[in-house]
């Protein structure tokens, strides 16, 4: 997922639950590296609305909402009914974020 802010700067995730920043103009190191969750993530999303804003869900059900400012732990959590395969959030609404969990879609506020 690109920050839509800083056009240089994206963030991934994976199996291990890490979530990591980069950015493009020095792509061989992360800028930033943690373990954000103990089970796989599927999904992780810059905010469009906030730039320091990123949201990840995963395996464990579970949205985390993070402010890259300070990634020592999430801002908000919210359980879900089922393993999160992806994350969207709303061009429209600072505070809304989809989700997708099998095959139902839940909208948060």
């Amino acid at each position: 997922s690109y920050n839509q802010f800083h056009d240089c700067v994206f963030a991934s995730c994976d199996d291990d639950g890490n979530t990591v920043l980069w950015d493009t103009r020095n792509p061989q190191e992360p800028v930033f590296n943690m373990r954000a969750d103990s089970s796989a993530l599927y999904s992780v999303q810059f905010s469009p609305l906030d730039r320091h804003i990123l949201a990840t869900a995963g395996a464990d059900s579970l949205i985390k909402v993070w402010d890259v400012r300070n990634m020592s732990e999430p801002i908000l959590e919210q359980q879900e009914d089922g393993e999160i395969s992806q994350l969207k959030w709303s061009n429209e609404e600072r505070d809304m974020l989809w989700s997708v969990s099998g095959s139902s879609c839940s909208m948060w506020d």
